[in-house]
């Protein structure tokens, strides 16, 4: 396998899915996760205190009460938008200061 050490951190299945991935998105690269907690994990490690992360109202409650928690420990300001209408997530943008879930 080369350069593959273990699988938990390097895996050749995953690298595949994530150059696919990239691709069909039109991306530059893209990163899989064991699951979707794990995903918003790695992406919440990315946002600095005092910016500010826009989530969907609707979603699974698990993400919902982490993000709660954390942003409250971070100081990351946190909204939630309604789905159903892009203009709502417009709205909640901060510029230059938002991620979106």
């Amino acid at each position: 396998m080369g350069d593959y050490i273990y699988g938990r951190y390097q895996n050749p299945t995953c690298d595949l899915v994530e150059q696919l991935a990239a691709t069909l998105d039109g991306g530059r690269e893209a990163k899989v996760f064991a699951s979707g907690l794990a995903g918003v994990a790695a992406l919440f490690e990315t946002v600095n205190s005092g910016e500010h992360i826009v989530a969907p109202q609707i979603m699974y409650h698990g993400v919902q009460g982490w993000l709660n928690r954390i942003s409250d420990k971070r100081n990351i300001g946190l909204s939630y938008y309604d789905a159903t209408n892009l203009d709502n997530l417009k709205q909640s943008m901060q510029p230059g200061k938002t991620a979106i879930v």
